[in-house]
């Protein structure tokens, strides 16, 4: 029969789709059109599906549907929380306070292999293990490597001890506290060879920068001018380039009021550190991709003013990884929503190339990705007879009644004409019109 014929064809559309995923997990088929498939996490599936145009002679509308589930990944959290002497206003620390224990809570309910530090911070710079509020700085920990606790009772019972414990005053240390807080992660990756678990760092404060970590001067005295540039004043002010070997971390520099303070070196040369950009300086040392011990990193900028804000929204690489929290009252609405984006690595990089089968004829005009990320594109190779089409990250997404977990997916839907040598056919032993459809 003519239509068995022309069916064998369009099979050979389905022989004809590869697709390309990273990461590649299982991969499934499925052939319901309407229904998603049922996904474990990590899972990928794709199907292929060719329908007969309604009013339409010799035309299939060919629908590739790509559907992923996110790789639930064991994550280090990090952290750090401000508690410098303006957070005393209103309910700021009040409601820190609550927004922390809820969201560590939040992190061991995600996944019970999540593991949690905490750095709390002020003016000073202090190593230390345990609480101690005679020190200005601290590192939240018990015996555990690295200053990550994993879930029990015992830890979480610390932990909330710990964060009551936190008490308002001082100037604002963030370069030291994220030095520190990249320490603690640096370890972590390096007691996971294989990249089994995320690291994140998430900092919120409700100020700039007042304090850093001293400069040695006898590393950079023979080429000063390569890390300090006139300002709008004409004063030789810091850059964002200094190396992370030139800070001296137990020395602390400011004011505890400007962001801009001297710099006071054997030769007395007039020079300024920008503790801005010296803490730039910090955070492109933990985003360095070649180090790759922090996955994401997240500033929340609490009640700060606009240009504040604006000033440490410069500070990440990814500025829809900077939070403005207006009220006190909603920092925990951002921290969760931080939180349910974390834990899951999204399928990335999903590259499909469909080709044509023989005696089918693409109709351009009709190609539509339904799903594509920002950077998605779809062209059409003449000369192979291909579709390639990089979708990247899938956009639609559902969540999944049975584990409450995300799902996503992306369709590519084009039409084809059958071509004239399948027009033509005559049935074998039979007669009719092939064209008639």
């Amino acid at each position: 029969m003519r239509k068995e014929k022309v069916m064998k064809r369009v099979f050979a559309i389905f022989m004809a789709l590869l697709l390309f995923v990273q990461p590649l997990a299982n991969i499934n088929f499925y052939y319901a059109d309407n229904d998603r498939p049922v996904l474990t996490e990590g899972q990928v599936a794709f199907d292929k599906l060719a329908q007969k145009v309604d009013g339409k002679i010799n035309t299939w509308r060919i629908k590739v549907k790509f559907d992923a589930k996110d790789l639930f990944k064991p994550t280090d959290y990090v952290l750090v929380f401000d508690r410098s002497g303006s957070m005393r206003r209103g309910n700021r620390l009040v409601e820190a306070k609550s927004a922390t224990k809820e969201i560590i809570a939040d992190i061991f309910e995600k996944n019970e292999n999540n593991r949690v530090g905490l750095v709390s911070f002020s003016s000073k710079a202090n190593y230390e293990d345990g609480w101690d509020p005679s020190t200005e700085y601290t590192v939240h920990t018990q015996s555990f490597p690295g200053s990550l606790m994993p879930k029990s009772n015992a830890n979480i019972t610390y932990i909330n001890s710990e964060v009551d414990n936190i008490f308002a005053k001082g100037g604002t240390s963030l370069q030291k506290a994220v030095h520190v807080a990249g320490g603690i992660l640096e370890d972590a990756k390096d007691a996971d060879p294989n990249n089994e678990r995320k690291r994140v760092l998430i900092v919120f404060t409700d100020g700039v920068p007042t304090y850093g970590a001293n400069i040695k001067w006898d590393m950079i005295k023979d080429n000063y001018t390569q890390y300090f540039a006139p300002n709008d004043n004409g004063q030789l002010e810091s850059l964002a380039n200094i190396p992370e070997a030139y800070f001296d971390y137990d020395a602390r520099i400011g004011d505890s009021s400007s962001t801009i303070v001297p710099y006071e070196n054997e030769d007395n040369i007039e020079l300024y550190v920008n503790l801005l950009k010296t803490l730039k300086s910090e955070v492109k040392f933990i985003e360095d991709s070649n180090k790759n011990y922090v996955d994401d990193f997240y500033f929340i900028s609490y009640e700060n003013d606009d240009t504040a804000t604006e000033q440490l929204r410069e500070m990440v690489r990814d500025p829809n990884k900077h939070y403005k929290v207006a009220q006190e009252d909603t920092i925990d609405d951002t921290l969760h929503e931080i939180v349910d984006d974390i834990n899951f690595d999204k399928v990335t990089d999903v590259r499909i190339t469909d080709e044509i089968g023989e005696g089918f004829i693409l109709k351009e005009d009709t190609i539509v990705l339904n799903g594509g990320d920002a950077n998605s594109t779809v062209t059409y190779n003449a000369q192979t007879n291909q579709i390639i089409c990089e979708v990247g990250t899938p956009a639609n997404e559902f969540i999944d009644p049975q584990d409450d977990r995300v799902q996503r997916w992306a369709e590519l839907t084009y039409e084809l004409e059958a071509a004239a040598d399948i027009q033509t056919v005559t049935p074998a032993g039979g007669s009719g019109n092939a064209a008639s459809g």
